[in-house]
């Protein structure tokens, strides 16, 4: 009996040993992460960013399908649901594109192929330790305020240009917009974390003064709306502290730039929207494939890159099928964000839904591009939920 029992165990300490990561698989994945988040803003050039992104976040990823198949089967079996819609909007993207532009299909296949290593790469470092990668996004936010800090003091004191000009950070945050969506983002983080209060407090301001000095209104209401919301995932005493701050803080700014701010309007997004949807009816079921270039022209022939809004976009790129698939996977992220709402991670993730819900109404137009701050309001959050799920079938 005893022997039985003995092989028993050994048994499933073996099938338990091939669904968790080797320790320096582990390590090297928690590297590509921090790389991932941080170097977005402290690498000086995009070029480095994505060689490290390749070295220290796609690599381990793609050795994580030969070194624990079982464990990326099992990540397959917890999130079918999330898995299959992925597969779906994988496979109608990529005959969008072999339609629109079937020169570049293999040499565009790859984007797609960097976001599934991505994803793999997170969801497997979320499910091998859901403490550690809490506590990598705290860290990783509080490198991040750092460098806003050395953003704001690098633009207006040390270059010496007015105050009423949009900040442009370091690195990768030097686009005001996008840089500002990626500070407000782990302002977020930081706003519902569980941080000591004068680290936290120290930090949201840092935060704060970068995302309104980029002098960015999407990214004002992004903030604002996980201000508002915090209470329905998170309960706590400390709660009204990044609202207030953000009043505190946000409102003399305003004052002194009122101008600046009005004299933008509405920063001509309804006119690209009603545009965008002309476009949409061109190619409303394929588009013109996620690899083409497409031009908005407004009154008086000014010309926009795209349509400042993802669903919009991706209905350009690749029809509106495909807008459908990727709205079932973020009410999937947000079910899961939900679910775990009383986790520290989990808190974290549905922060990151309502920011990224937000901010995507009126920018954030990429979703098969190459590695870029965009990627903090989609993949990220999906990897997350991913391994989270994991996570909760394991235990």
């Amino acid at each position: 009996m005893s022997n039985d029992s003995t092989c028993s165990n050994s048994v499933m300490s073996l099938s338990v040993g091939k669904l968790e990561l080797p320790y320096w698989l582990a390590i090297w994945l928690l590297i590509g992460v921090v790389w991932f988040l941080v170097a977005v803003a402290w690498m000086p050039t995009n070029k480095l960013y994505q060689q490290g992104l390749v070295a220290l976040l796609w690599l381990p990823a793609l050795l994580t399908v030969f070194v624990r198949p079982a464990f990326c089967i099992e990540l397959v079996r917890a999130n079918k649901f999330l898995m299959l819609t992925f597969a779906g909007l994988f496979v109608w993207s990529s005959i969008s594109l072999l339609i629109a532009e079937p020169s570049l299909f293999f040499k565009e296949l790859k984007r797609q192929l960097y976001v599934g290593l991505f994803l793999l790469g997170v969801a497997a470092f979320v499910r091998h330790n859901e403490r550690l990668a809490y506590q990598t996004l705290i860290f990783a936010a509080l490198l991040l305020a750092l460098a806003a800090f050395v953003s704001v003091v690098g633009f207006y004191v040390l270059q010496g240009y007015s105050l009423r000009l949009r900040l442009q950070g370091i690195g990768q945050l030097s686009h005001p917009i996008l840089g500002g969506y990626v500070i407000g983002l782990v302002a977020a983080w930081l706003a519902c974390g569980r941080v000591s209060l004068w680290v936290r407090l120290l930090t949201l301001v840092v935060l704060l003064v970068f995302m309104l000095l980029t002098q960015s209104r999407g990214v004002w209401l992004a903030f604002l709306a996980v201000c508002i919301l915090m209470p329905l995932w998170r309960s706590s005493r400390r709660g009204w502290l990044p609202l207030v701050l953000l009043v505190l803080v946000g409102v003399p700014l305003v004052f002194v730039f009122i101008d600046v701010v009005l004299a933008r309007g509405f920063s001509y997004r309804p006119e690209i929207w009603i545009k965008s949807l002309d476009l949409i009816s061109l190619a409303p079921v394929w588009g013109v494939g996620f690899a083409a270039d497409y031009h908005i022209i407004g009154e008086g022939g000014k010309v926009f890159d795209h349509s400042h809004n993802l669903l919009l976009h991706v209905a350009i790129m690749s029809g509106i099928p495909a807008v459908l698939m990727w709205l079932t996977i973020w009410g999937g992220v947000a079910w899961q964000g939900w679910q775990h709402r009383k986790t520290p991670l989990g808190s974290l993730l549905c922060a990151s839904v309502v920011f990224s819900s937000v901010a995507c109404l009126f920018d954030a137009a990429s979703l098969w591009g190459t590695p870029r701050p965009e990627w903090f309001l989609t993949w990220l959050p999906l990897g997350i939920a991913l391994g989270l799920k994991t996570q909760v079938r394991a235990q």
